[in-house]
C-alpha cells in the first residue's frame, strides 16, 4: 500500500499472553524496528492483567520508538469498558494506542479505557472502526467462505497504522512522534466521550493526509498528588506549519 513507507504487522496474539515474560531486552519486534528500518508497527497484542507501563515490553516499546524514530501502533485491548483497562504494550506513553468504535463513531463497549494504571497517563489515544469488521478468515477458525465479520481493537488498530503509511510515505522526513501528532490532532472528535475512554476521537485519514497545521496529539498532566503547597503545572501546545504558506489559527479552550 504505502511502498516507501515500510509497514511491519504484528501477528494476532493471545489476550492472556504476558508480556513479562518476553525477553525484555531483545523483544520480537525490535528487528523490524531496527534491521528492516520499518517506520511503522502495528501490534494487536497485550495482556489483560497488565495495565501500567513498567512492564520490560512496554518500557522496550518507548525505548525503540526514541532509538528508530518508528511508530508503534498497538491496540488498547478488549477489557472495557471499565477504567485503567489499557492493556500492555498499549500503555507505552510513544505508543499510538487504538480504541474501537462502531460504524456511527459511537465507542464499543469492549474497548479499553483509561487511564494509565500506576501514572493515570492518559490513554488510549485515539480511536478506529473495530466493530463487525470484515475479514479474512483463519482456517484455524470455525465457519464457512474466506471471510468473517470480526470485534476487537485489534481489527481497529490495521485501520491506523494503514494511514500511518499512507502519511509516512508523503511526509519522508517525519518521526513516528510526528506521525502520531498528525493522526491525532486531526481526528473526528466523539461527542460526549472523555479522553479516557476514546483519545482525540476516530482518526480522519483524508484530514491528516491533507493538513497542513498540526498539533500536538496530547497534552498529558499525569497523576496530580494533593500538596499542601501546590505549584503550577505548566504543558506546552506546540502548532507547527508543514505547508508553503501562513495559516491563522482560531483558538477555544474547552475546560
Amino acid at each position: 500500500m504505502s511502498p516507501r513507507a515500510p509497514t511491519w504487522p504484528s501477528a494476532k496474539c493471545s489476550e492472556t499472553a504476558d508480556p513479562a515474560t518476553s525477553p525484555g531486552s531483545s523483544p520480537g519486534w525490535s528487528g523490524p524496528a531496527r534491521t528492516e528500518k520499518a517506520r511503522i508497527i502495528s501490534m494487536s497484542l497485550g495482556s489483560s492483567s497488565l495495565h501500567t507501563q513498567t512492564d520490560p515490553t512496554s518500557r522496550s516499546v518507548n525505548r525503540l520508538s526514541e532509538e528508530t524514530g518508528a511508530l508503534f501502533v498497538i491496540a488498547a485491548g478488549d477489557s472495557g469498558p471499565g477504567e485503567y483497562t489499557v492493556n500492555a504494550l498499549g500503555t507505552a506513553a510513544a505508543a499510538l494506542t487504538v480504541g474501537a468504535v462502531d460504524s456511527t463513531d459511537q465507542m464499543a463497549g469492549f474497548s479499553s479505557s483509561g487511564p494509565r494504571e500506576g501514572d493515570d497517563g492518559l490513554k488510549p489515544d485515539a480511536t478506529a472502526p473495530g466493530v463487525n469488521v470484515l475479514a479474512a478468515r483463519s482456517h484455524h477458525t470455525t465457519g464457512e467462505g474466506h471471510y468473517t465479520v470480526i470485534c476487537g481493537t485489534s481489527m481497529a488498530t490495521p485501520h491506523v497504522a494503514g494511514a500511518a503509511a499512507l502519511l509516512a510515505q508523503k511526509h519522508l522526513d517525519r518521526s513516528g512522534q510526528q506521525l502520531k501528532d498528525a493522526l491525532m490532532s486531526t481526528s473526528k472528535a466523539t461527542p460526549d466521550t472523555s479522553a479516557y475512554r476514546g483519545g482525540t476521537g476516530r482518526v480522519d485519514a483524508a484530514a491528516a493526509f491533507g493538513a497542513g497545521a498540526v498539533a500536538s496529539g496530547s497534552i498529558d498532566t499525569g497523576l496530580i498528588r494533593w500538596s499542601r503547597d501546590p505549584q503550577p503545572i505548566e504543558r506546552s501546545v506546540t502548532y507547527t506549519n508543514h505547508g508553503d504558506t501562513p495559516v491563522s489559527l482560531r483558538l477555544r479552550s474547552c475546560v
